[in-house]
Order: C-alpha cells, then structure tokens, then sequence
C-alpha cells in the first residue's frame, strides 16, 4: 500500500467546495484498464486517505483475491471525494472526477446503488452481476455490482456479490485486462 499512500500524500487537499480536509482521492494503478467506482468513503478510508480500506473495501479484497484479481493493481475511487454532505456541487464535483478518471478504460466496475443508478440509470438490485452499457457516460462496458458494504452490515448478500465479482472476472481475464 506503499504507493496509494503516496498517492494520497501528493495529491492530498481540502475539498475546494466545502473545504473538507476529509478528501480521499483516487488510488492504484493510474494506467489500469479497470476502473473500480463506489459510493463514498467511510470512517477507514478516510483515516488512511485510501478508498476501499473500510469493511466494504476487505470484502471487495478478499472476494477478489479468491477470483486471483489484486485490487492493488486497479484504480478505485468513490463517487464522493469526503463523505457525504448535502452540497450539490460537492456531489457534481465527484462524478466530474469519476468521469475524467473513466476515459480510456477498458472496463467499469460501479458498486453499490448511488454509482449504478446515477451512471446506468436503474437501480442495482436489479443490474447486479450484468455487464451493461452506459453510452451517455462510459464508452466501455460497466459491471454492476451491489455494495460489498451489504456483506458486513447485514451479514448475508455475499452471494449475490460473489455471482457479480465471478463474472466480472471472467470478462477481465478474458480480455487479458
């Protein structure tokens, strides 16, 4: 974690909206053909300045790591910049970025309902585990997963996770992403 660490130090700044010194910036492999796309930060990644280190984060790892995917090796980042407040333009100001950081990827992965609903347009539950378009926003093709925060909140959904990550797996290796 020694290079998102890094990241985060370089590019570390207050939200220039609300002034937030809670920012969690994009992190990982800035080259990576995946884009990986959450909600928000929690308590965690804002402690360690790096998204998906939080309970959702160790889900997302370990249930990738079993399907031989290093997240390490992926660029992941929330739809909001600091946790959440009612600012709109905070808001517009995360997806701008989500949006910058998604050109030239090969593949999205969206978790959790905020990112599908926004960017596909429907909700998750009903999108989970499909690979859809999203041509008014991405010009590649966008895994919809539901939140691996569900896992460690309620205590069940890891099915339903493991069923989007599994063919969200078979797409990355068999485009040799």
């Amino acid at each position: 974690m020694t290079d998102d660490f890094e990241d985060f130090f370089e590019n570390s700044i207050a939200c220039h909206v609300c002034g937030s010194s809670k920012v969690v910036p994009p992190v990982g492999n800035k080259n990576s053909p995946i884009l990986i796309v959450g909600d928000f930060p929690v308590d965690e990644d804002v402690t360690t300045g790096v998204p998906m280190t939080g309970p959702m984060g160790r889900v997302l790892r370990q249930e990738l790591g079993h399907l031989g995917i290093d997240i390490k090796q992926l660029r992941r980042m929330n739809l909001w910049k600091h946790p959440v407040n009612k600012n709109p333009a905070c808001f517009k100001m995360g997806v701008e970025e989500v949006l910058r950081e998604a050109k030239d990827r090969k593949i999205i992965l969206l978790l959790g309902g905020d990112p599908v609903k926004l960017f596909v347009g429907k909700s998750v539950m009903d999108l989970n585990g499909l690979m859809v378009e999203s041509s008014l926003y991405f010009s590649c093709p966008v895994f919809c997963c539901i939140s691996p925060g569900v896992v460690y909140k309620m205590g069940n959904g890891v099915g339903e996770i493991r069923f989007a990550l599994t063919k969200f797996a078979k797409y990355v290796q068999e485009n040799n992403l």
